[in-house]
């Protein structure tokens, strides 16, 4: 799959930040902090998506639909 050019850069920057943060004593952040806030496709409203306890996908908290 191809990618924009600005997506690599971004992807590099984040890369650069994460090994920085390291080198200098701080650590990356966690992964997730559990939820997103985002739109949901389904139901249209702007809630919170819950990640499920095996870390992979995200579920809206008012019509509880899978993103």
């Amino acid at each position: 799959m191809a990618y924009p050019a600005t997506h690599l850069q971004e992807e590099q920057l984040l890369t650069r930040y994460l090994r920085g943060l390291v080198r200098t004593g701080g650590s990356a952040p966690d992964r997730s902090p559990g939820y997103q806030t985002r739109t949901c496709a389904n139901c249209g409203q702007h809630t919170k998506f819950v990640l499920d306890p095996s870390g992979v996908w995200y579920s809206c908290s008012s019509c509880q639909r899978l993103a």
